[in-house]
């Protein structure tokens, strides 16, 4: 009597894989037999490059394809022609368990398959031409198996040797694009079983809690379960040995945190650069949108006693007709420029903070507020006649200042420029940055700090990049409290 052996198994691509072995074995256990394979309707392509016709007879697995979700198994006699027998082989179970769970280890045993975990190789219909990439498949579902570039470190993301697996491929470029690979990144899925199949080199894998690497192991993966352990291997894996300061073009080797410390200028710098934000996250409300300016009562009376001794010591030394015009950058809340406003100035702020909750920009609500007229754009992204344009007297700057501002600025060189161009040449430019020789730096050494801030100076580095750049000169410097320090500059 002729026998038909029905396979049932469906789910993702990896599923697929993860039955392999036991086919193989079936097959040579019931060499005359005819093979169907139940499947997904949408993993047909890729059953095509997975299972030897040897196995799967005639296309068949193209006959009773599930359409959609689950659906009962049904009749298998339908599938035997009259005469015949139908062995069904239900391989809805998690075949790759290291436990009984729904009879695995009866169907294993059944279909001659040994050995713990899965050991899956899969011939290809083309050549492997083994590139040094890296390859990461990005999955945003709800199982806790989903992954986003934002679960990867800043140093693998924007690598140019990273291609991120679309999952719109056809089948064979899917295949052809993980067998390519030096290296796969990504979570419990498809293209990780698929990577363990075809030999990768070096895979690295997020599990769930749920379906952690005890119960789903695959050869040559580096599992982890917690998204942190996982960020914290890719860095290591992706760490540069040495990075070229943006100050002065050296070469820096050692690191403090995640920023490398350069021997020459001293500067600290991040490289790669971090994703440019003007808030940190913990200055988000829950919809992640801004909480305001944050400020207390003591912190808008530095800003005040700040302003003020600025105006008096040195806006108060520059020649102007009228009232002197000044320009706070970074402003946020713009009380710095409104305490030069009480004190008779032509004042502005400037901000690319984001929009609040209710879709009002947030800076027109403070200009309203404080009276100070505001632009709303990234200074690093506008041109010097574009800023002057939108003032009412439209010359130039008597006084320019950046309070805890210029460590945001990724091209310090650029933003320098800007400035000079802004400035009267015979006004000063206030900078109060962080400064990591300075007792109380460790305040800014922190994860929110990371995200918003690319550089930290020293005096050597601030002295460094003003004398390269040739725009400015120190006229007085002097340490303030909690790792930071202020310059007085004035044009060259």
């Amino acid at each position: 009597m002729k026998t038909t052996v029905l396979i049932t198994r469906y789910g993702g691509l990896g599923d697929l894989i993860m039955i392999l072995p036991t086919l193989q074995g079936l097959k040579r256990q019931y060499p005359k037999a005819k093979f169907v394979l139940r499947t997904y309707k949408d993993y047909v392509g890729y059953v095509d490059h997975l299972f030897d016709q040897t196995i799967l007879d005639d296309n068949q697995y193209l006959k009773y394809p599930f359409e959609s979700g689950w659906k009962e198994i049904g009749n298998a006699t339908e599938f035997a022609e009259t005469g015949q027998r139908v062995l069904h082989i239900n391989l809805q179970g998690v075949i790759e368990s290291r436990s009984d769970v729904h009879g695995v280890i009866a169907f294993r045993q059944e279909a001659g398959v040994t050995g713990k975990g899965v050991e899956v190789h899969l011939p290809l219909p083309f050549e492997v031409n083994r590139q040094n990439v890296t390859v990461v498949q990005l999955r945003d579902d709800k199982d806790g198996r989903g992954l986003t570039k934002n679960d990867l470190p800043q140093c693998l993301q924007q690598r140019d040797d990273v291609i991120w697996l679309d999952s719109l491929l056809t089948p064979k470029d899917y295949l052809r694009t993980i067998a390519q690979a030096q290296t796969f990144i990504g979570p419990d899925s498809s293209g990780l079983h698929l990577a363990s199949a075809l030999g990768v080199p070096e895979i690295v894998g997020l599990y769930s809690p749920e379906f952690p690497p005890a119960i789903r192991a695959y050869p040559n993966v580096k599992a982890f379960t917690l998204k942190y352990e996982f960020q914290k291997e890719l860095s290591v894996m992706y760490a540069e040995k040495s990075a070229t300061c943006p100050i002065c073009t050296e070469s820096a080797v050692e690191k403090r945190e995640i920023y490398w410390m350069c021997p020459s200028c001293d500067a600290w710098f991040q490289h790669p650069m971090p994703v440019k934000k003007f808030e940190a996250q913990e200055e988000k409300g829950a919809d992640g949108r801004s909480n305001g300016h944050n400020q207390s009562e003591a912190d808008l009376e530095a800003s005040a006693r700040l302003a003020s001794c600025f105006a008096h010591n040195w806006i108060s030394r520059v020649r102007t007709e009228g009232p002197a015009k000044t320009l706070d950058i970074g402003c946020k809340y713009p009380y710095f420029a409104y305490t030069l406003q009480k004190l008779g100035m032509e004042s502005y702020g400037i901000d690319g903070m984001d929009f609040d909750a209710d879709q009002t920009p947030i800076l027109s609500r403070y200009s309203e507020e404080l009276g100070v007229p505001m632009l709303m754009v990234d200074f690093e992204k506008v041109t010097p006649w574009q800023i002057l344009n939108n003032t009412d007297s439209k010359k130039r700057f008597d006084a320019i200042s950046m309070v805890h501002v210029f460590e945001h600025m990724y091209d310090p060189y650029a933003a320098l420029k800007t400035i000079h161009e802004l400035l009267n040449p015979e006004g000063y430019f206030l900078i109060r940055v962080p400064s990591h020789e300075v007792p109380g730096m460790e305040w800014h050494m922190s994860e929110r700090h990371y995200s918003i801030h690319p550089f930290y100076y020293s005096e050597q580095a601030m002295k460094t990049l003003m004398k390269t750049s040739g725009l400015f000169k120190i006229v007085e410097t002097y340490p303030m409290g909690a790792g930071t320090r202020d310059y007085i500059l004035k044009p060259v």
